[in-house]
């Protein structure tokens, strides 16, 4: 509970950022940052940030380790395609 707590602390701050939460041997992630990821089939998520140039910060506790931004970040694009992909899919599970 503790590190969602920093997550939806920290979303307010760097809302177009996928927030990454380094633990001993991976990385974690939270709320909608998983909802975009869940597209993809992850080997490894940073490499896949910025295969599809998603803004990201790497976290361990409140260092920041890497923060990366592009110019054409994707976040929000990505974000909106899963939540339509997500109404077209329950709409015809309803059928």
């Amino acid at each position: 509970m503790y590190m969602k707590s920093k997550y939806i602390f920290l979303k307010k701050i760097y809302k177009e950022f996928v927030i990454v939460f380094k633990s001993k041997n991976h990385y974690q992630l939270y709320g909608n940052d998983i909802l975009i990821l869940k597209y993809f089939k992850i080997k490894n998520i940073i490499n896949t940030l910025e295969y599809y140039n998603i803004n990201y910060i790497i976290l361990d506790n409140f260092d920041i380790i890497k923060k990366k931004v592009f110019d054409n970040n994707r976040y929000n694009e990505l974000l909106y395609k899963y939540i339509v992909i997500e109404l077209i899919r329950s709409s015809y599970e309803e059928i």
